[in-house]
């Protein structure tokens, strides 16, 4: 638990505590791990082919991971401070 979380002051918001560099450096990692496999899943046989799937899908495939595991990691954060 980091000292922003100190159960002594007044608990921080969602997007305080998503913002965390903490946090971020682990979205990263598991966005750029899943959003690799997704991408590999979905648009490999397209990639294989030579051809470039559009941008706007490949994006997707790396920014959702990144989100849940943002949000996921942001929420327990909060709750853990929060004893509950």
């Amino acid at each position: 638990m980091t000292a922003d979380l100190d159960s002594t002051k007044k608990h921080p918001g969602f997007w305080t505590v998503v913002r965390q560099p903490d946090i971020l450096k682990q979205s990263s990692k598991v966005g750029s791990v899943v959003g690799t496999m997704v991408v590999a899943i979905n648009h490999g046989d397209i990639i294989l082919a030579g051809l470039i799937p559009a941008v706007w899908k490949l994006v997707l495939c790396y920014c959702v991971p990144f989100g849940v595991s943002s949000y996921s990691s942001a929420k327990f954060r909060l709750a853990a401070a929060r004893g509950k």
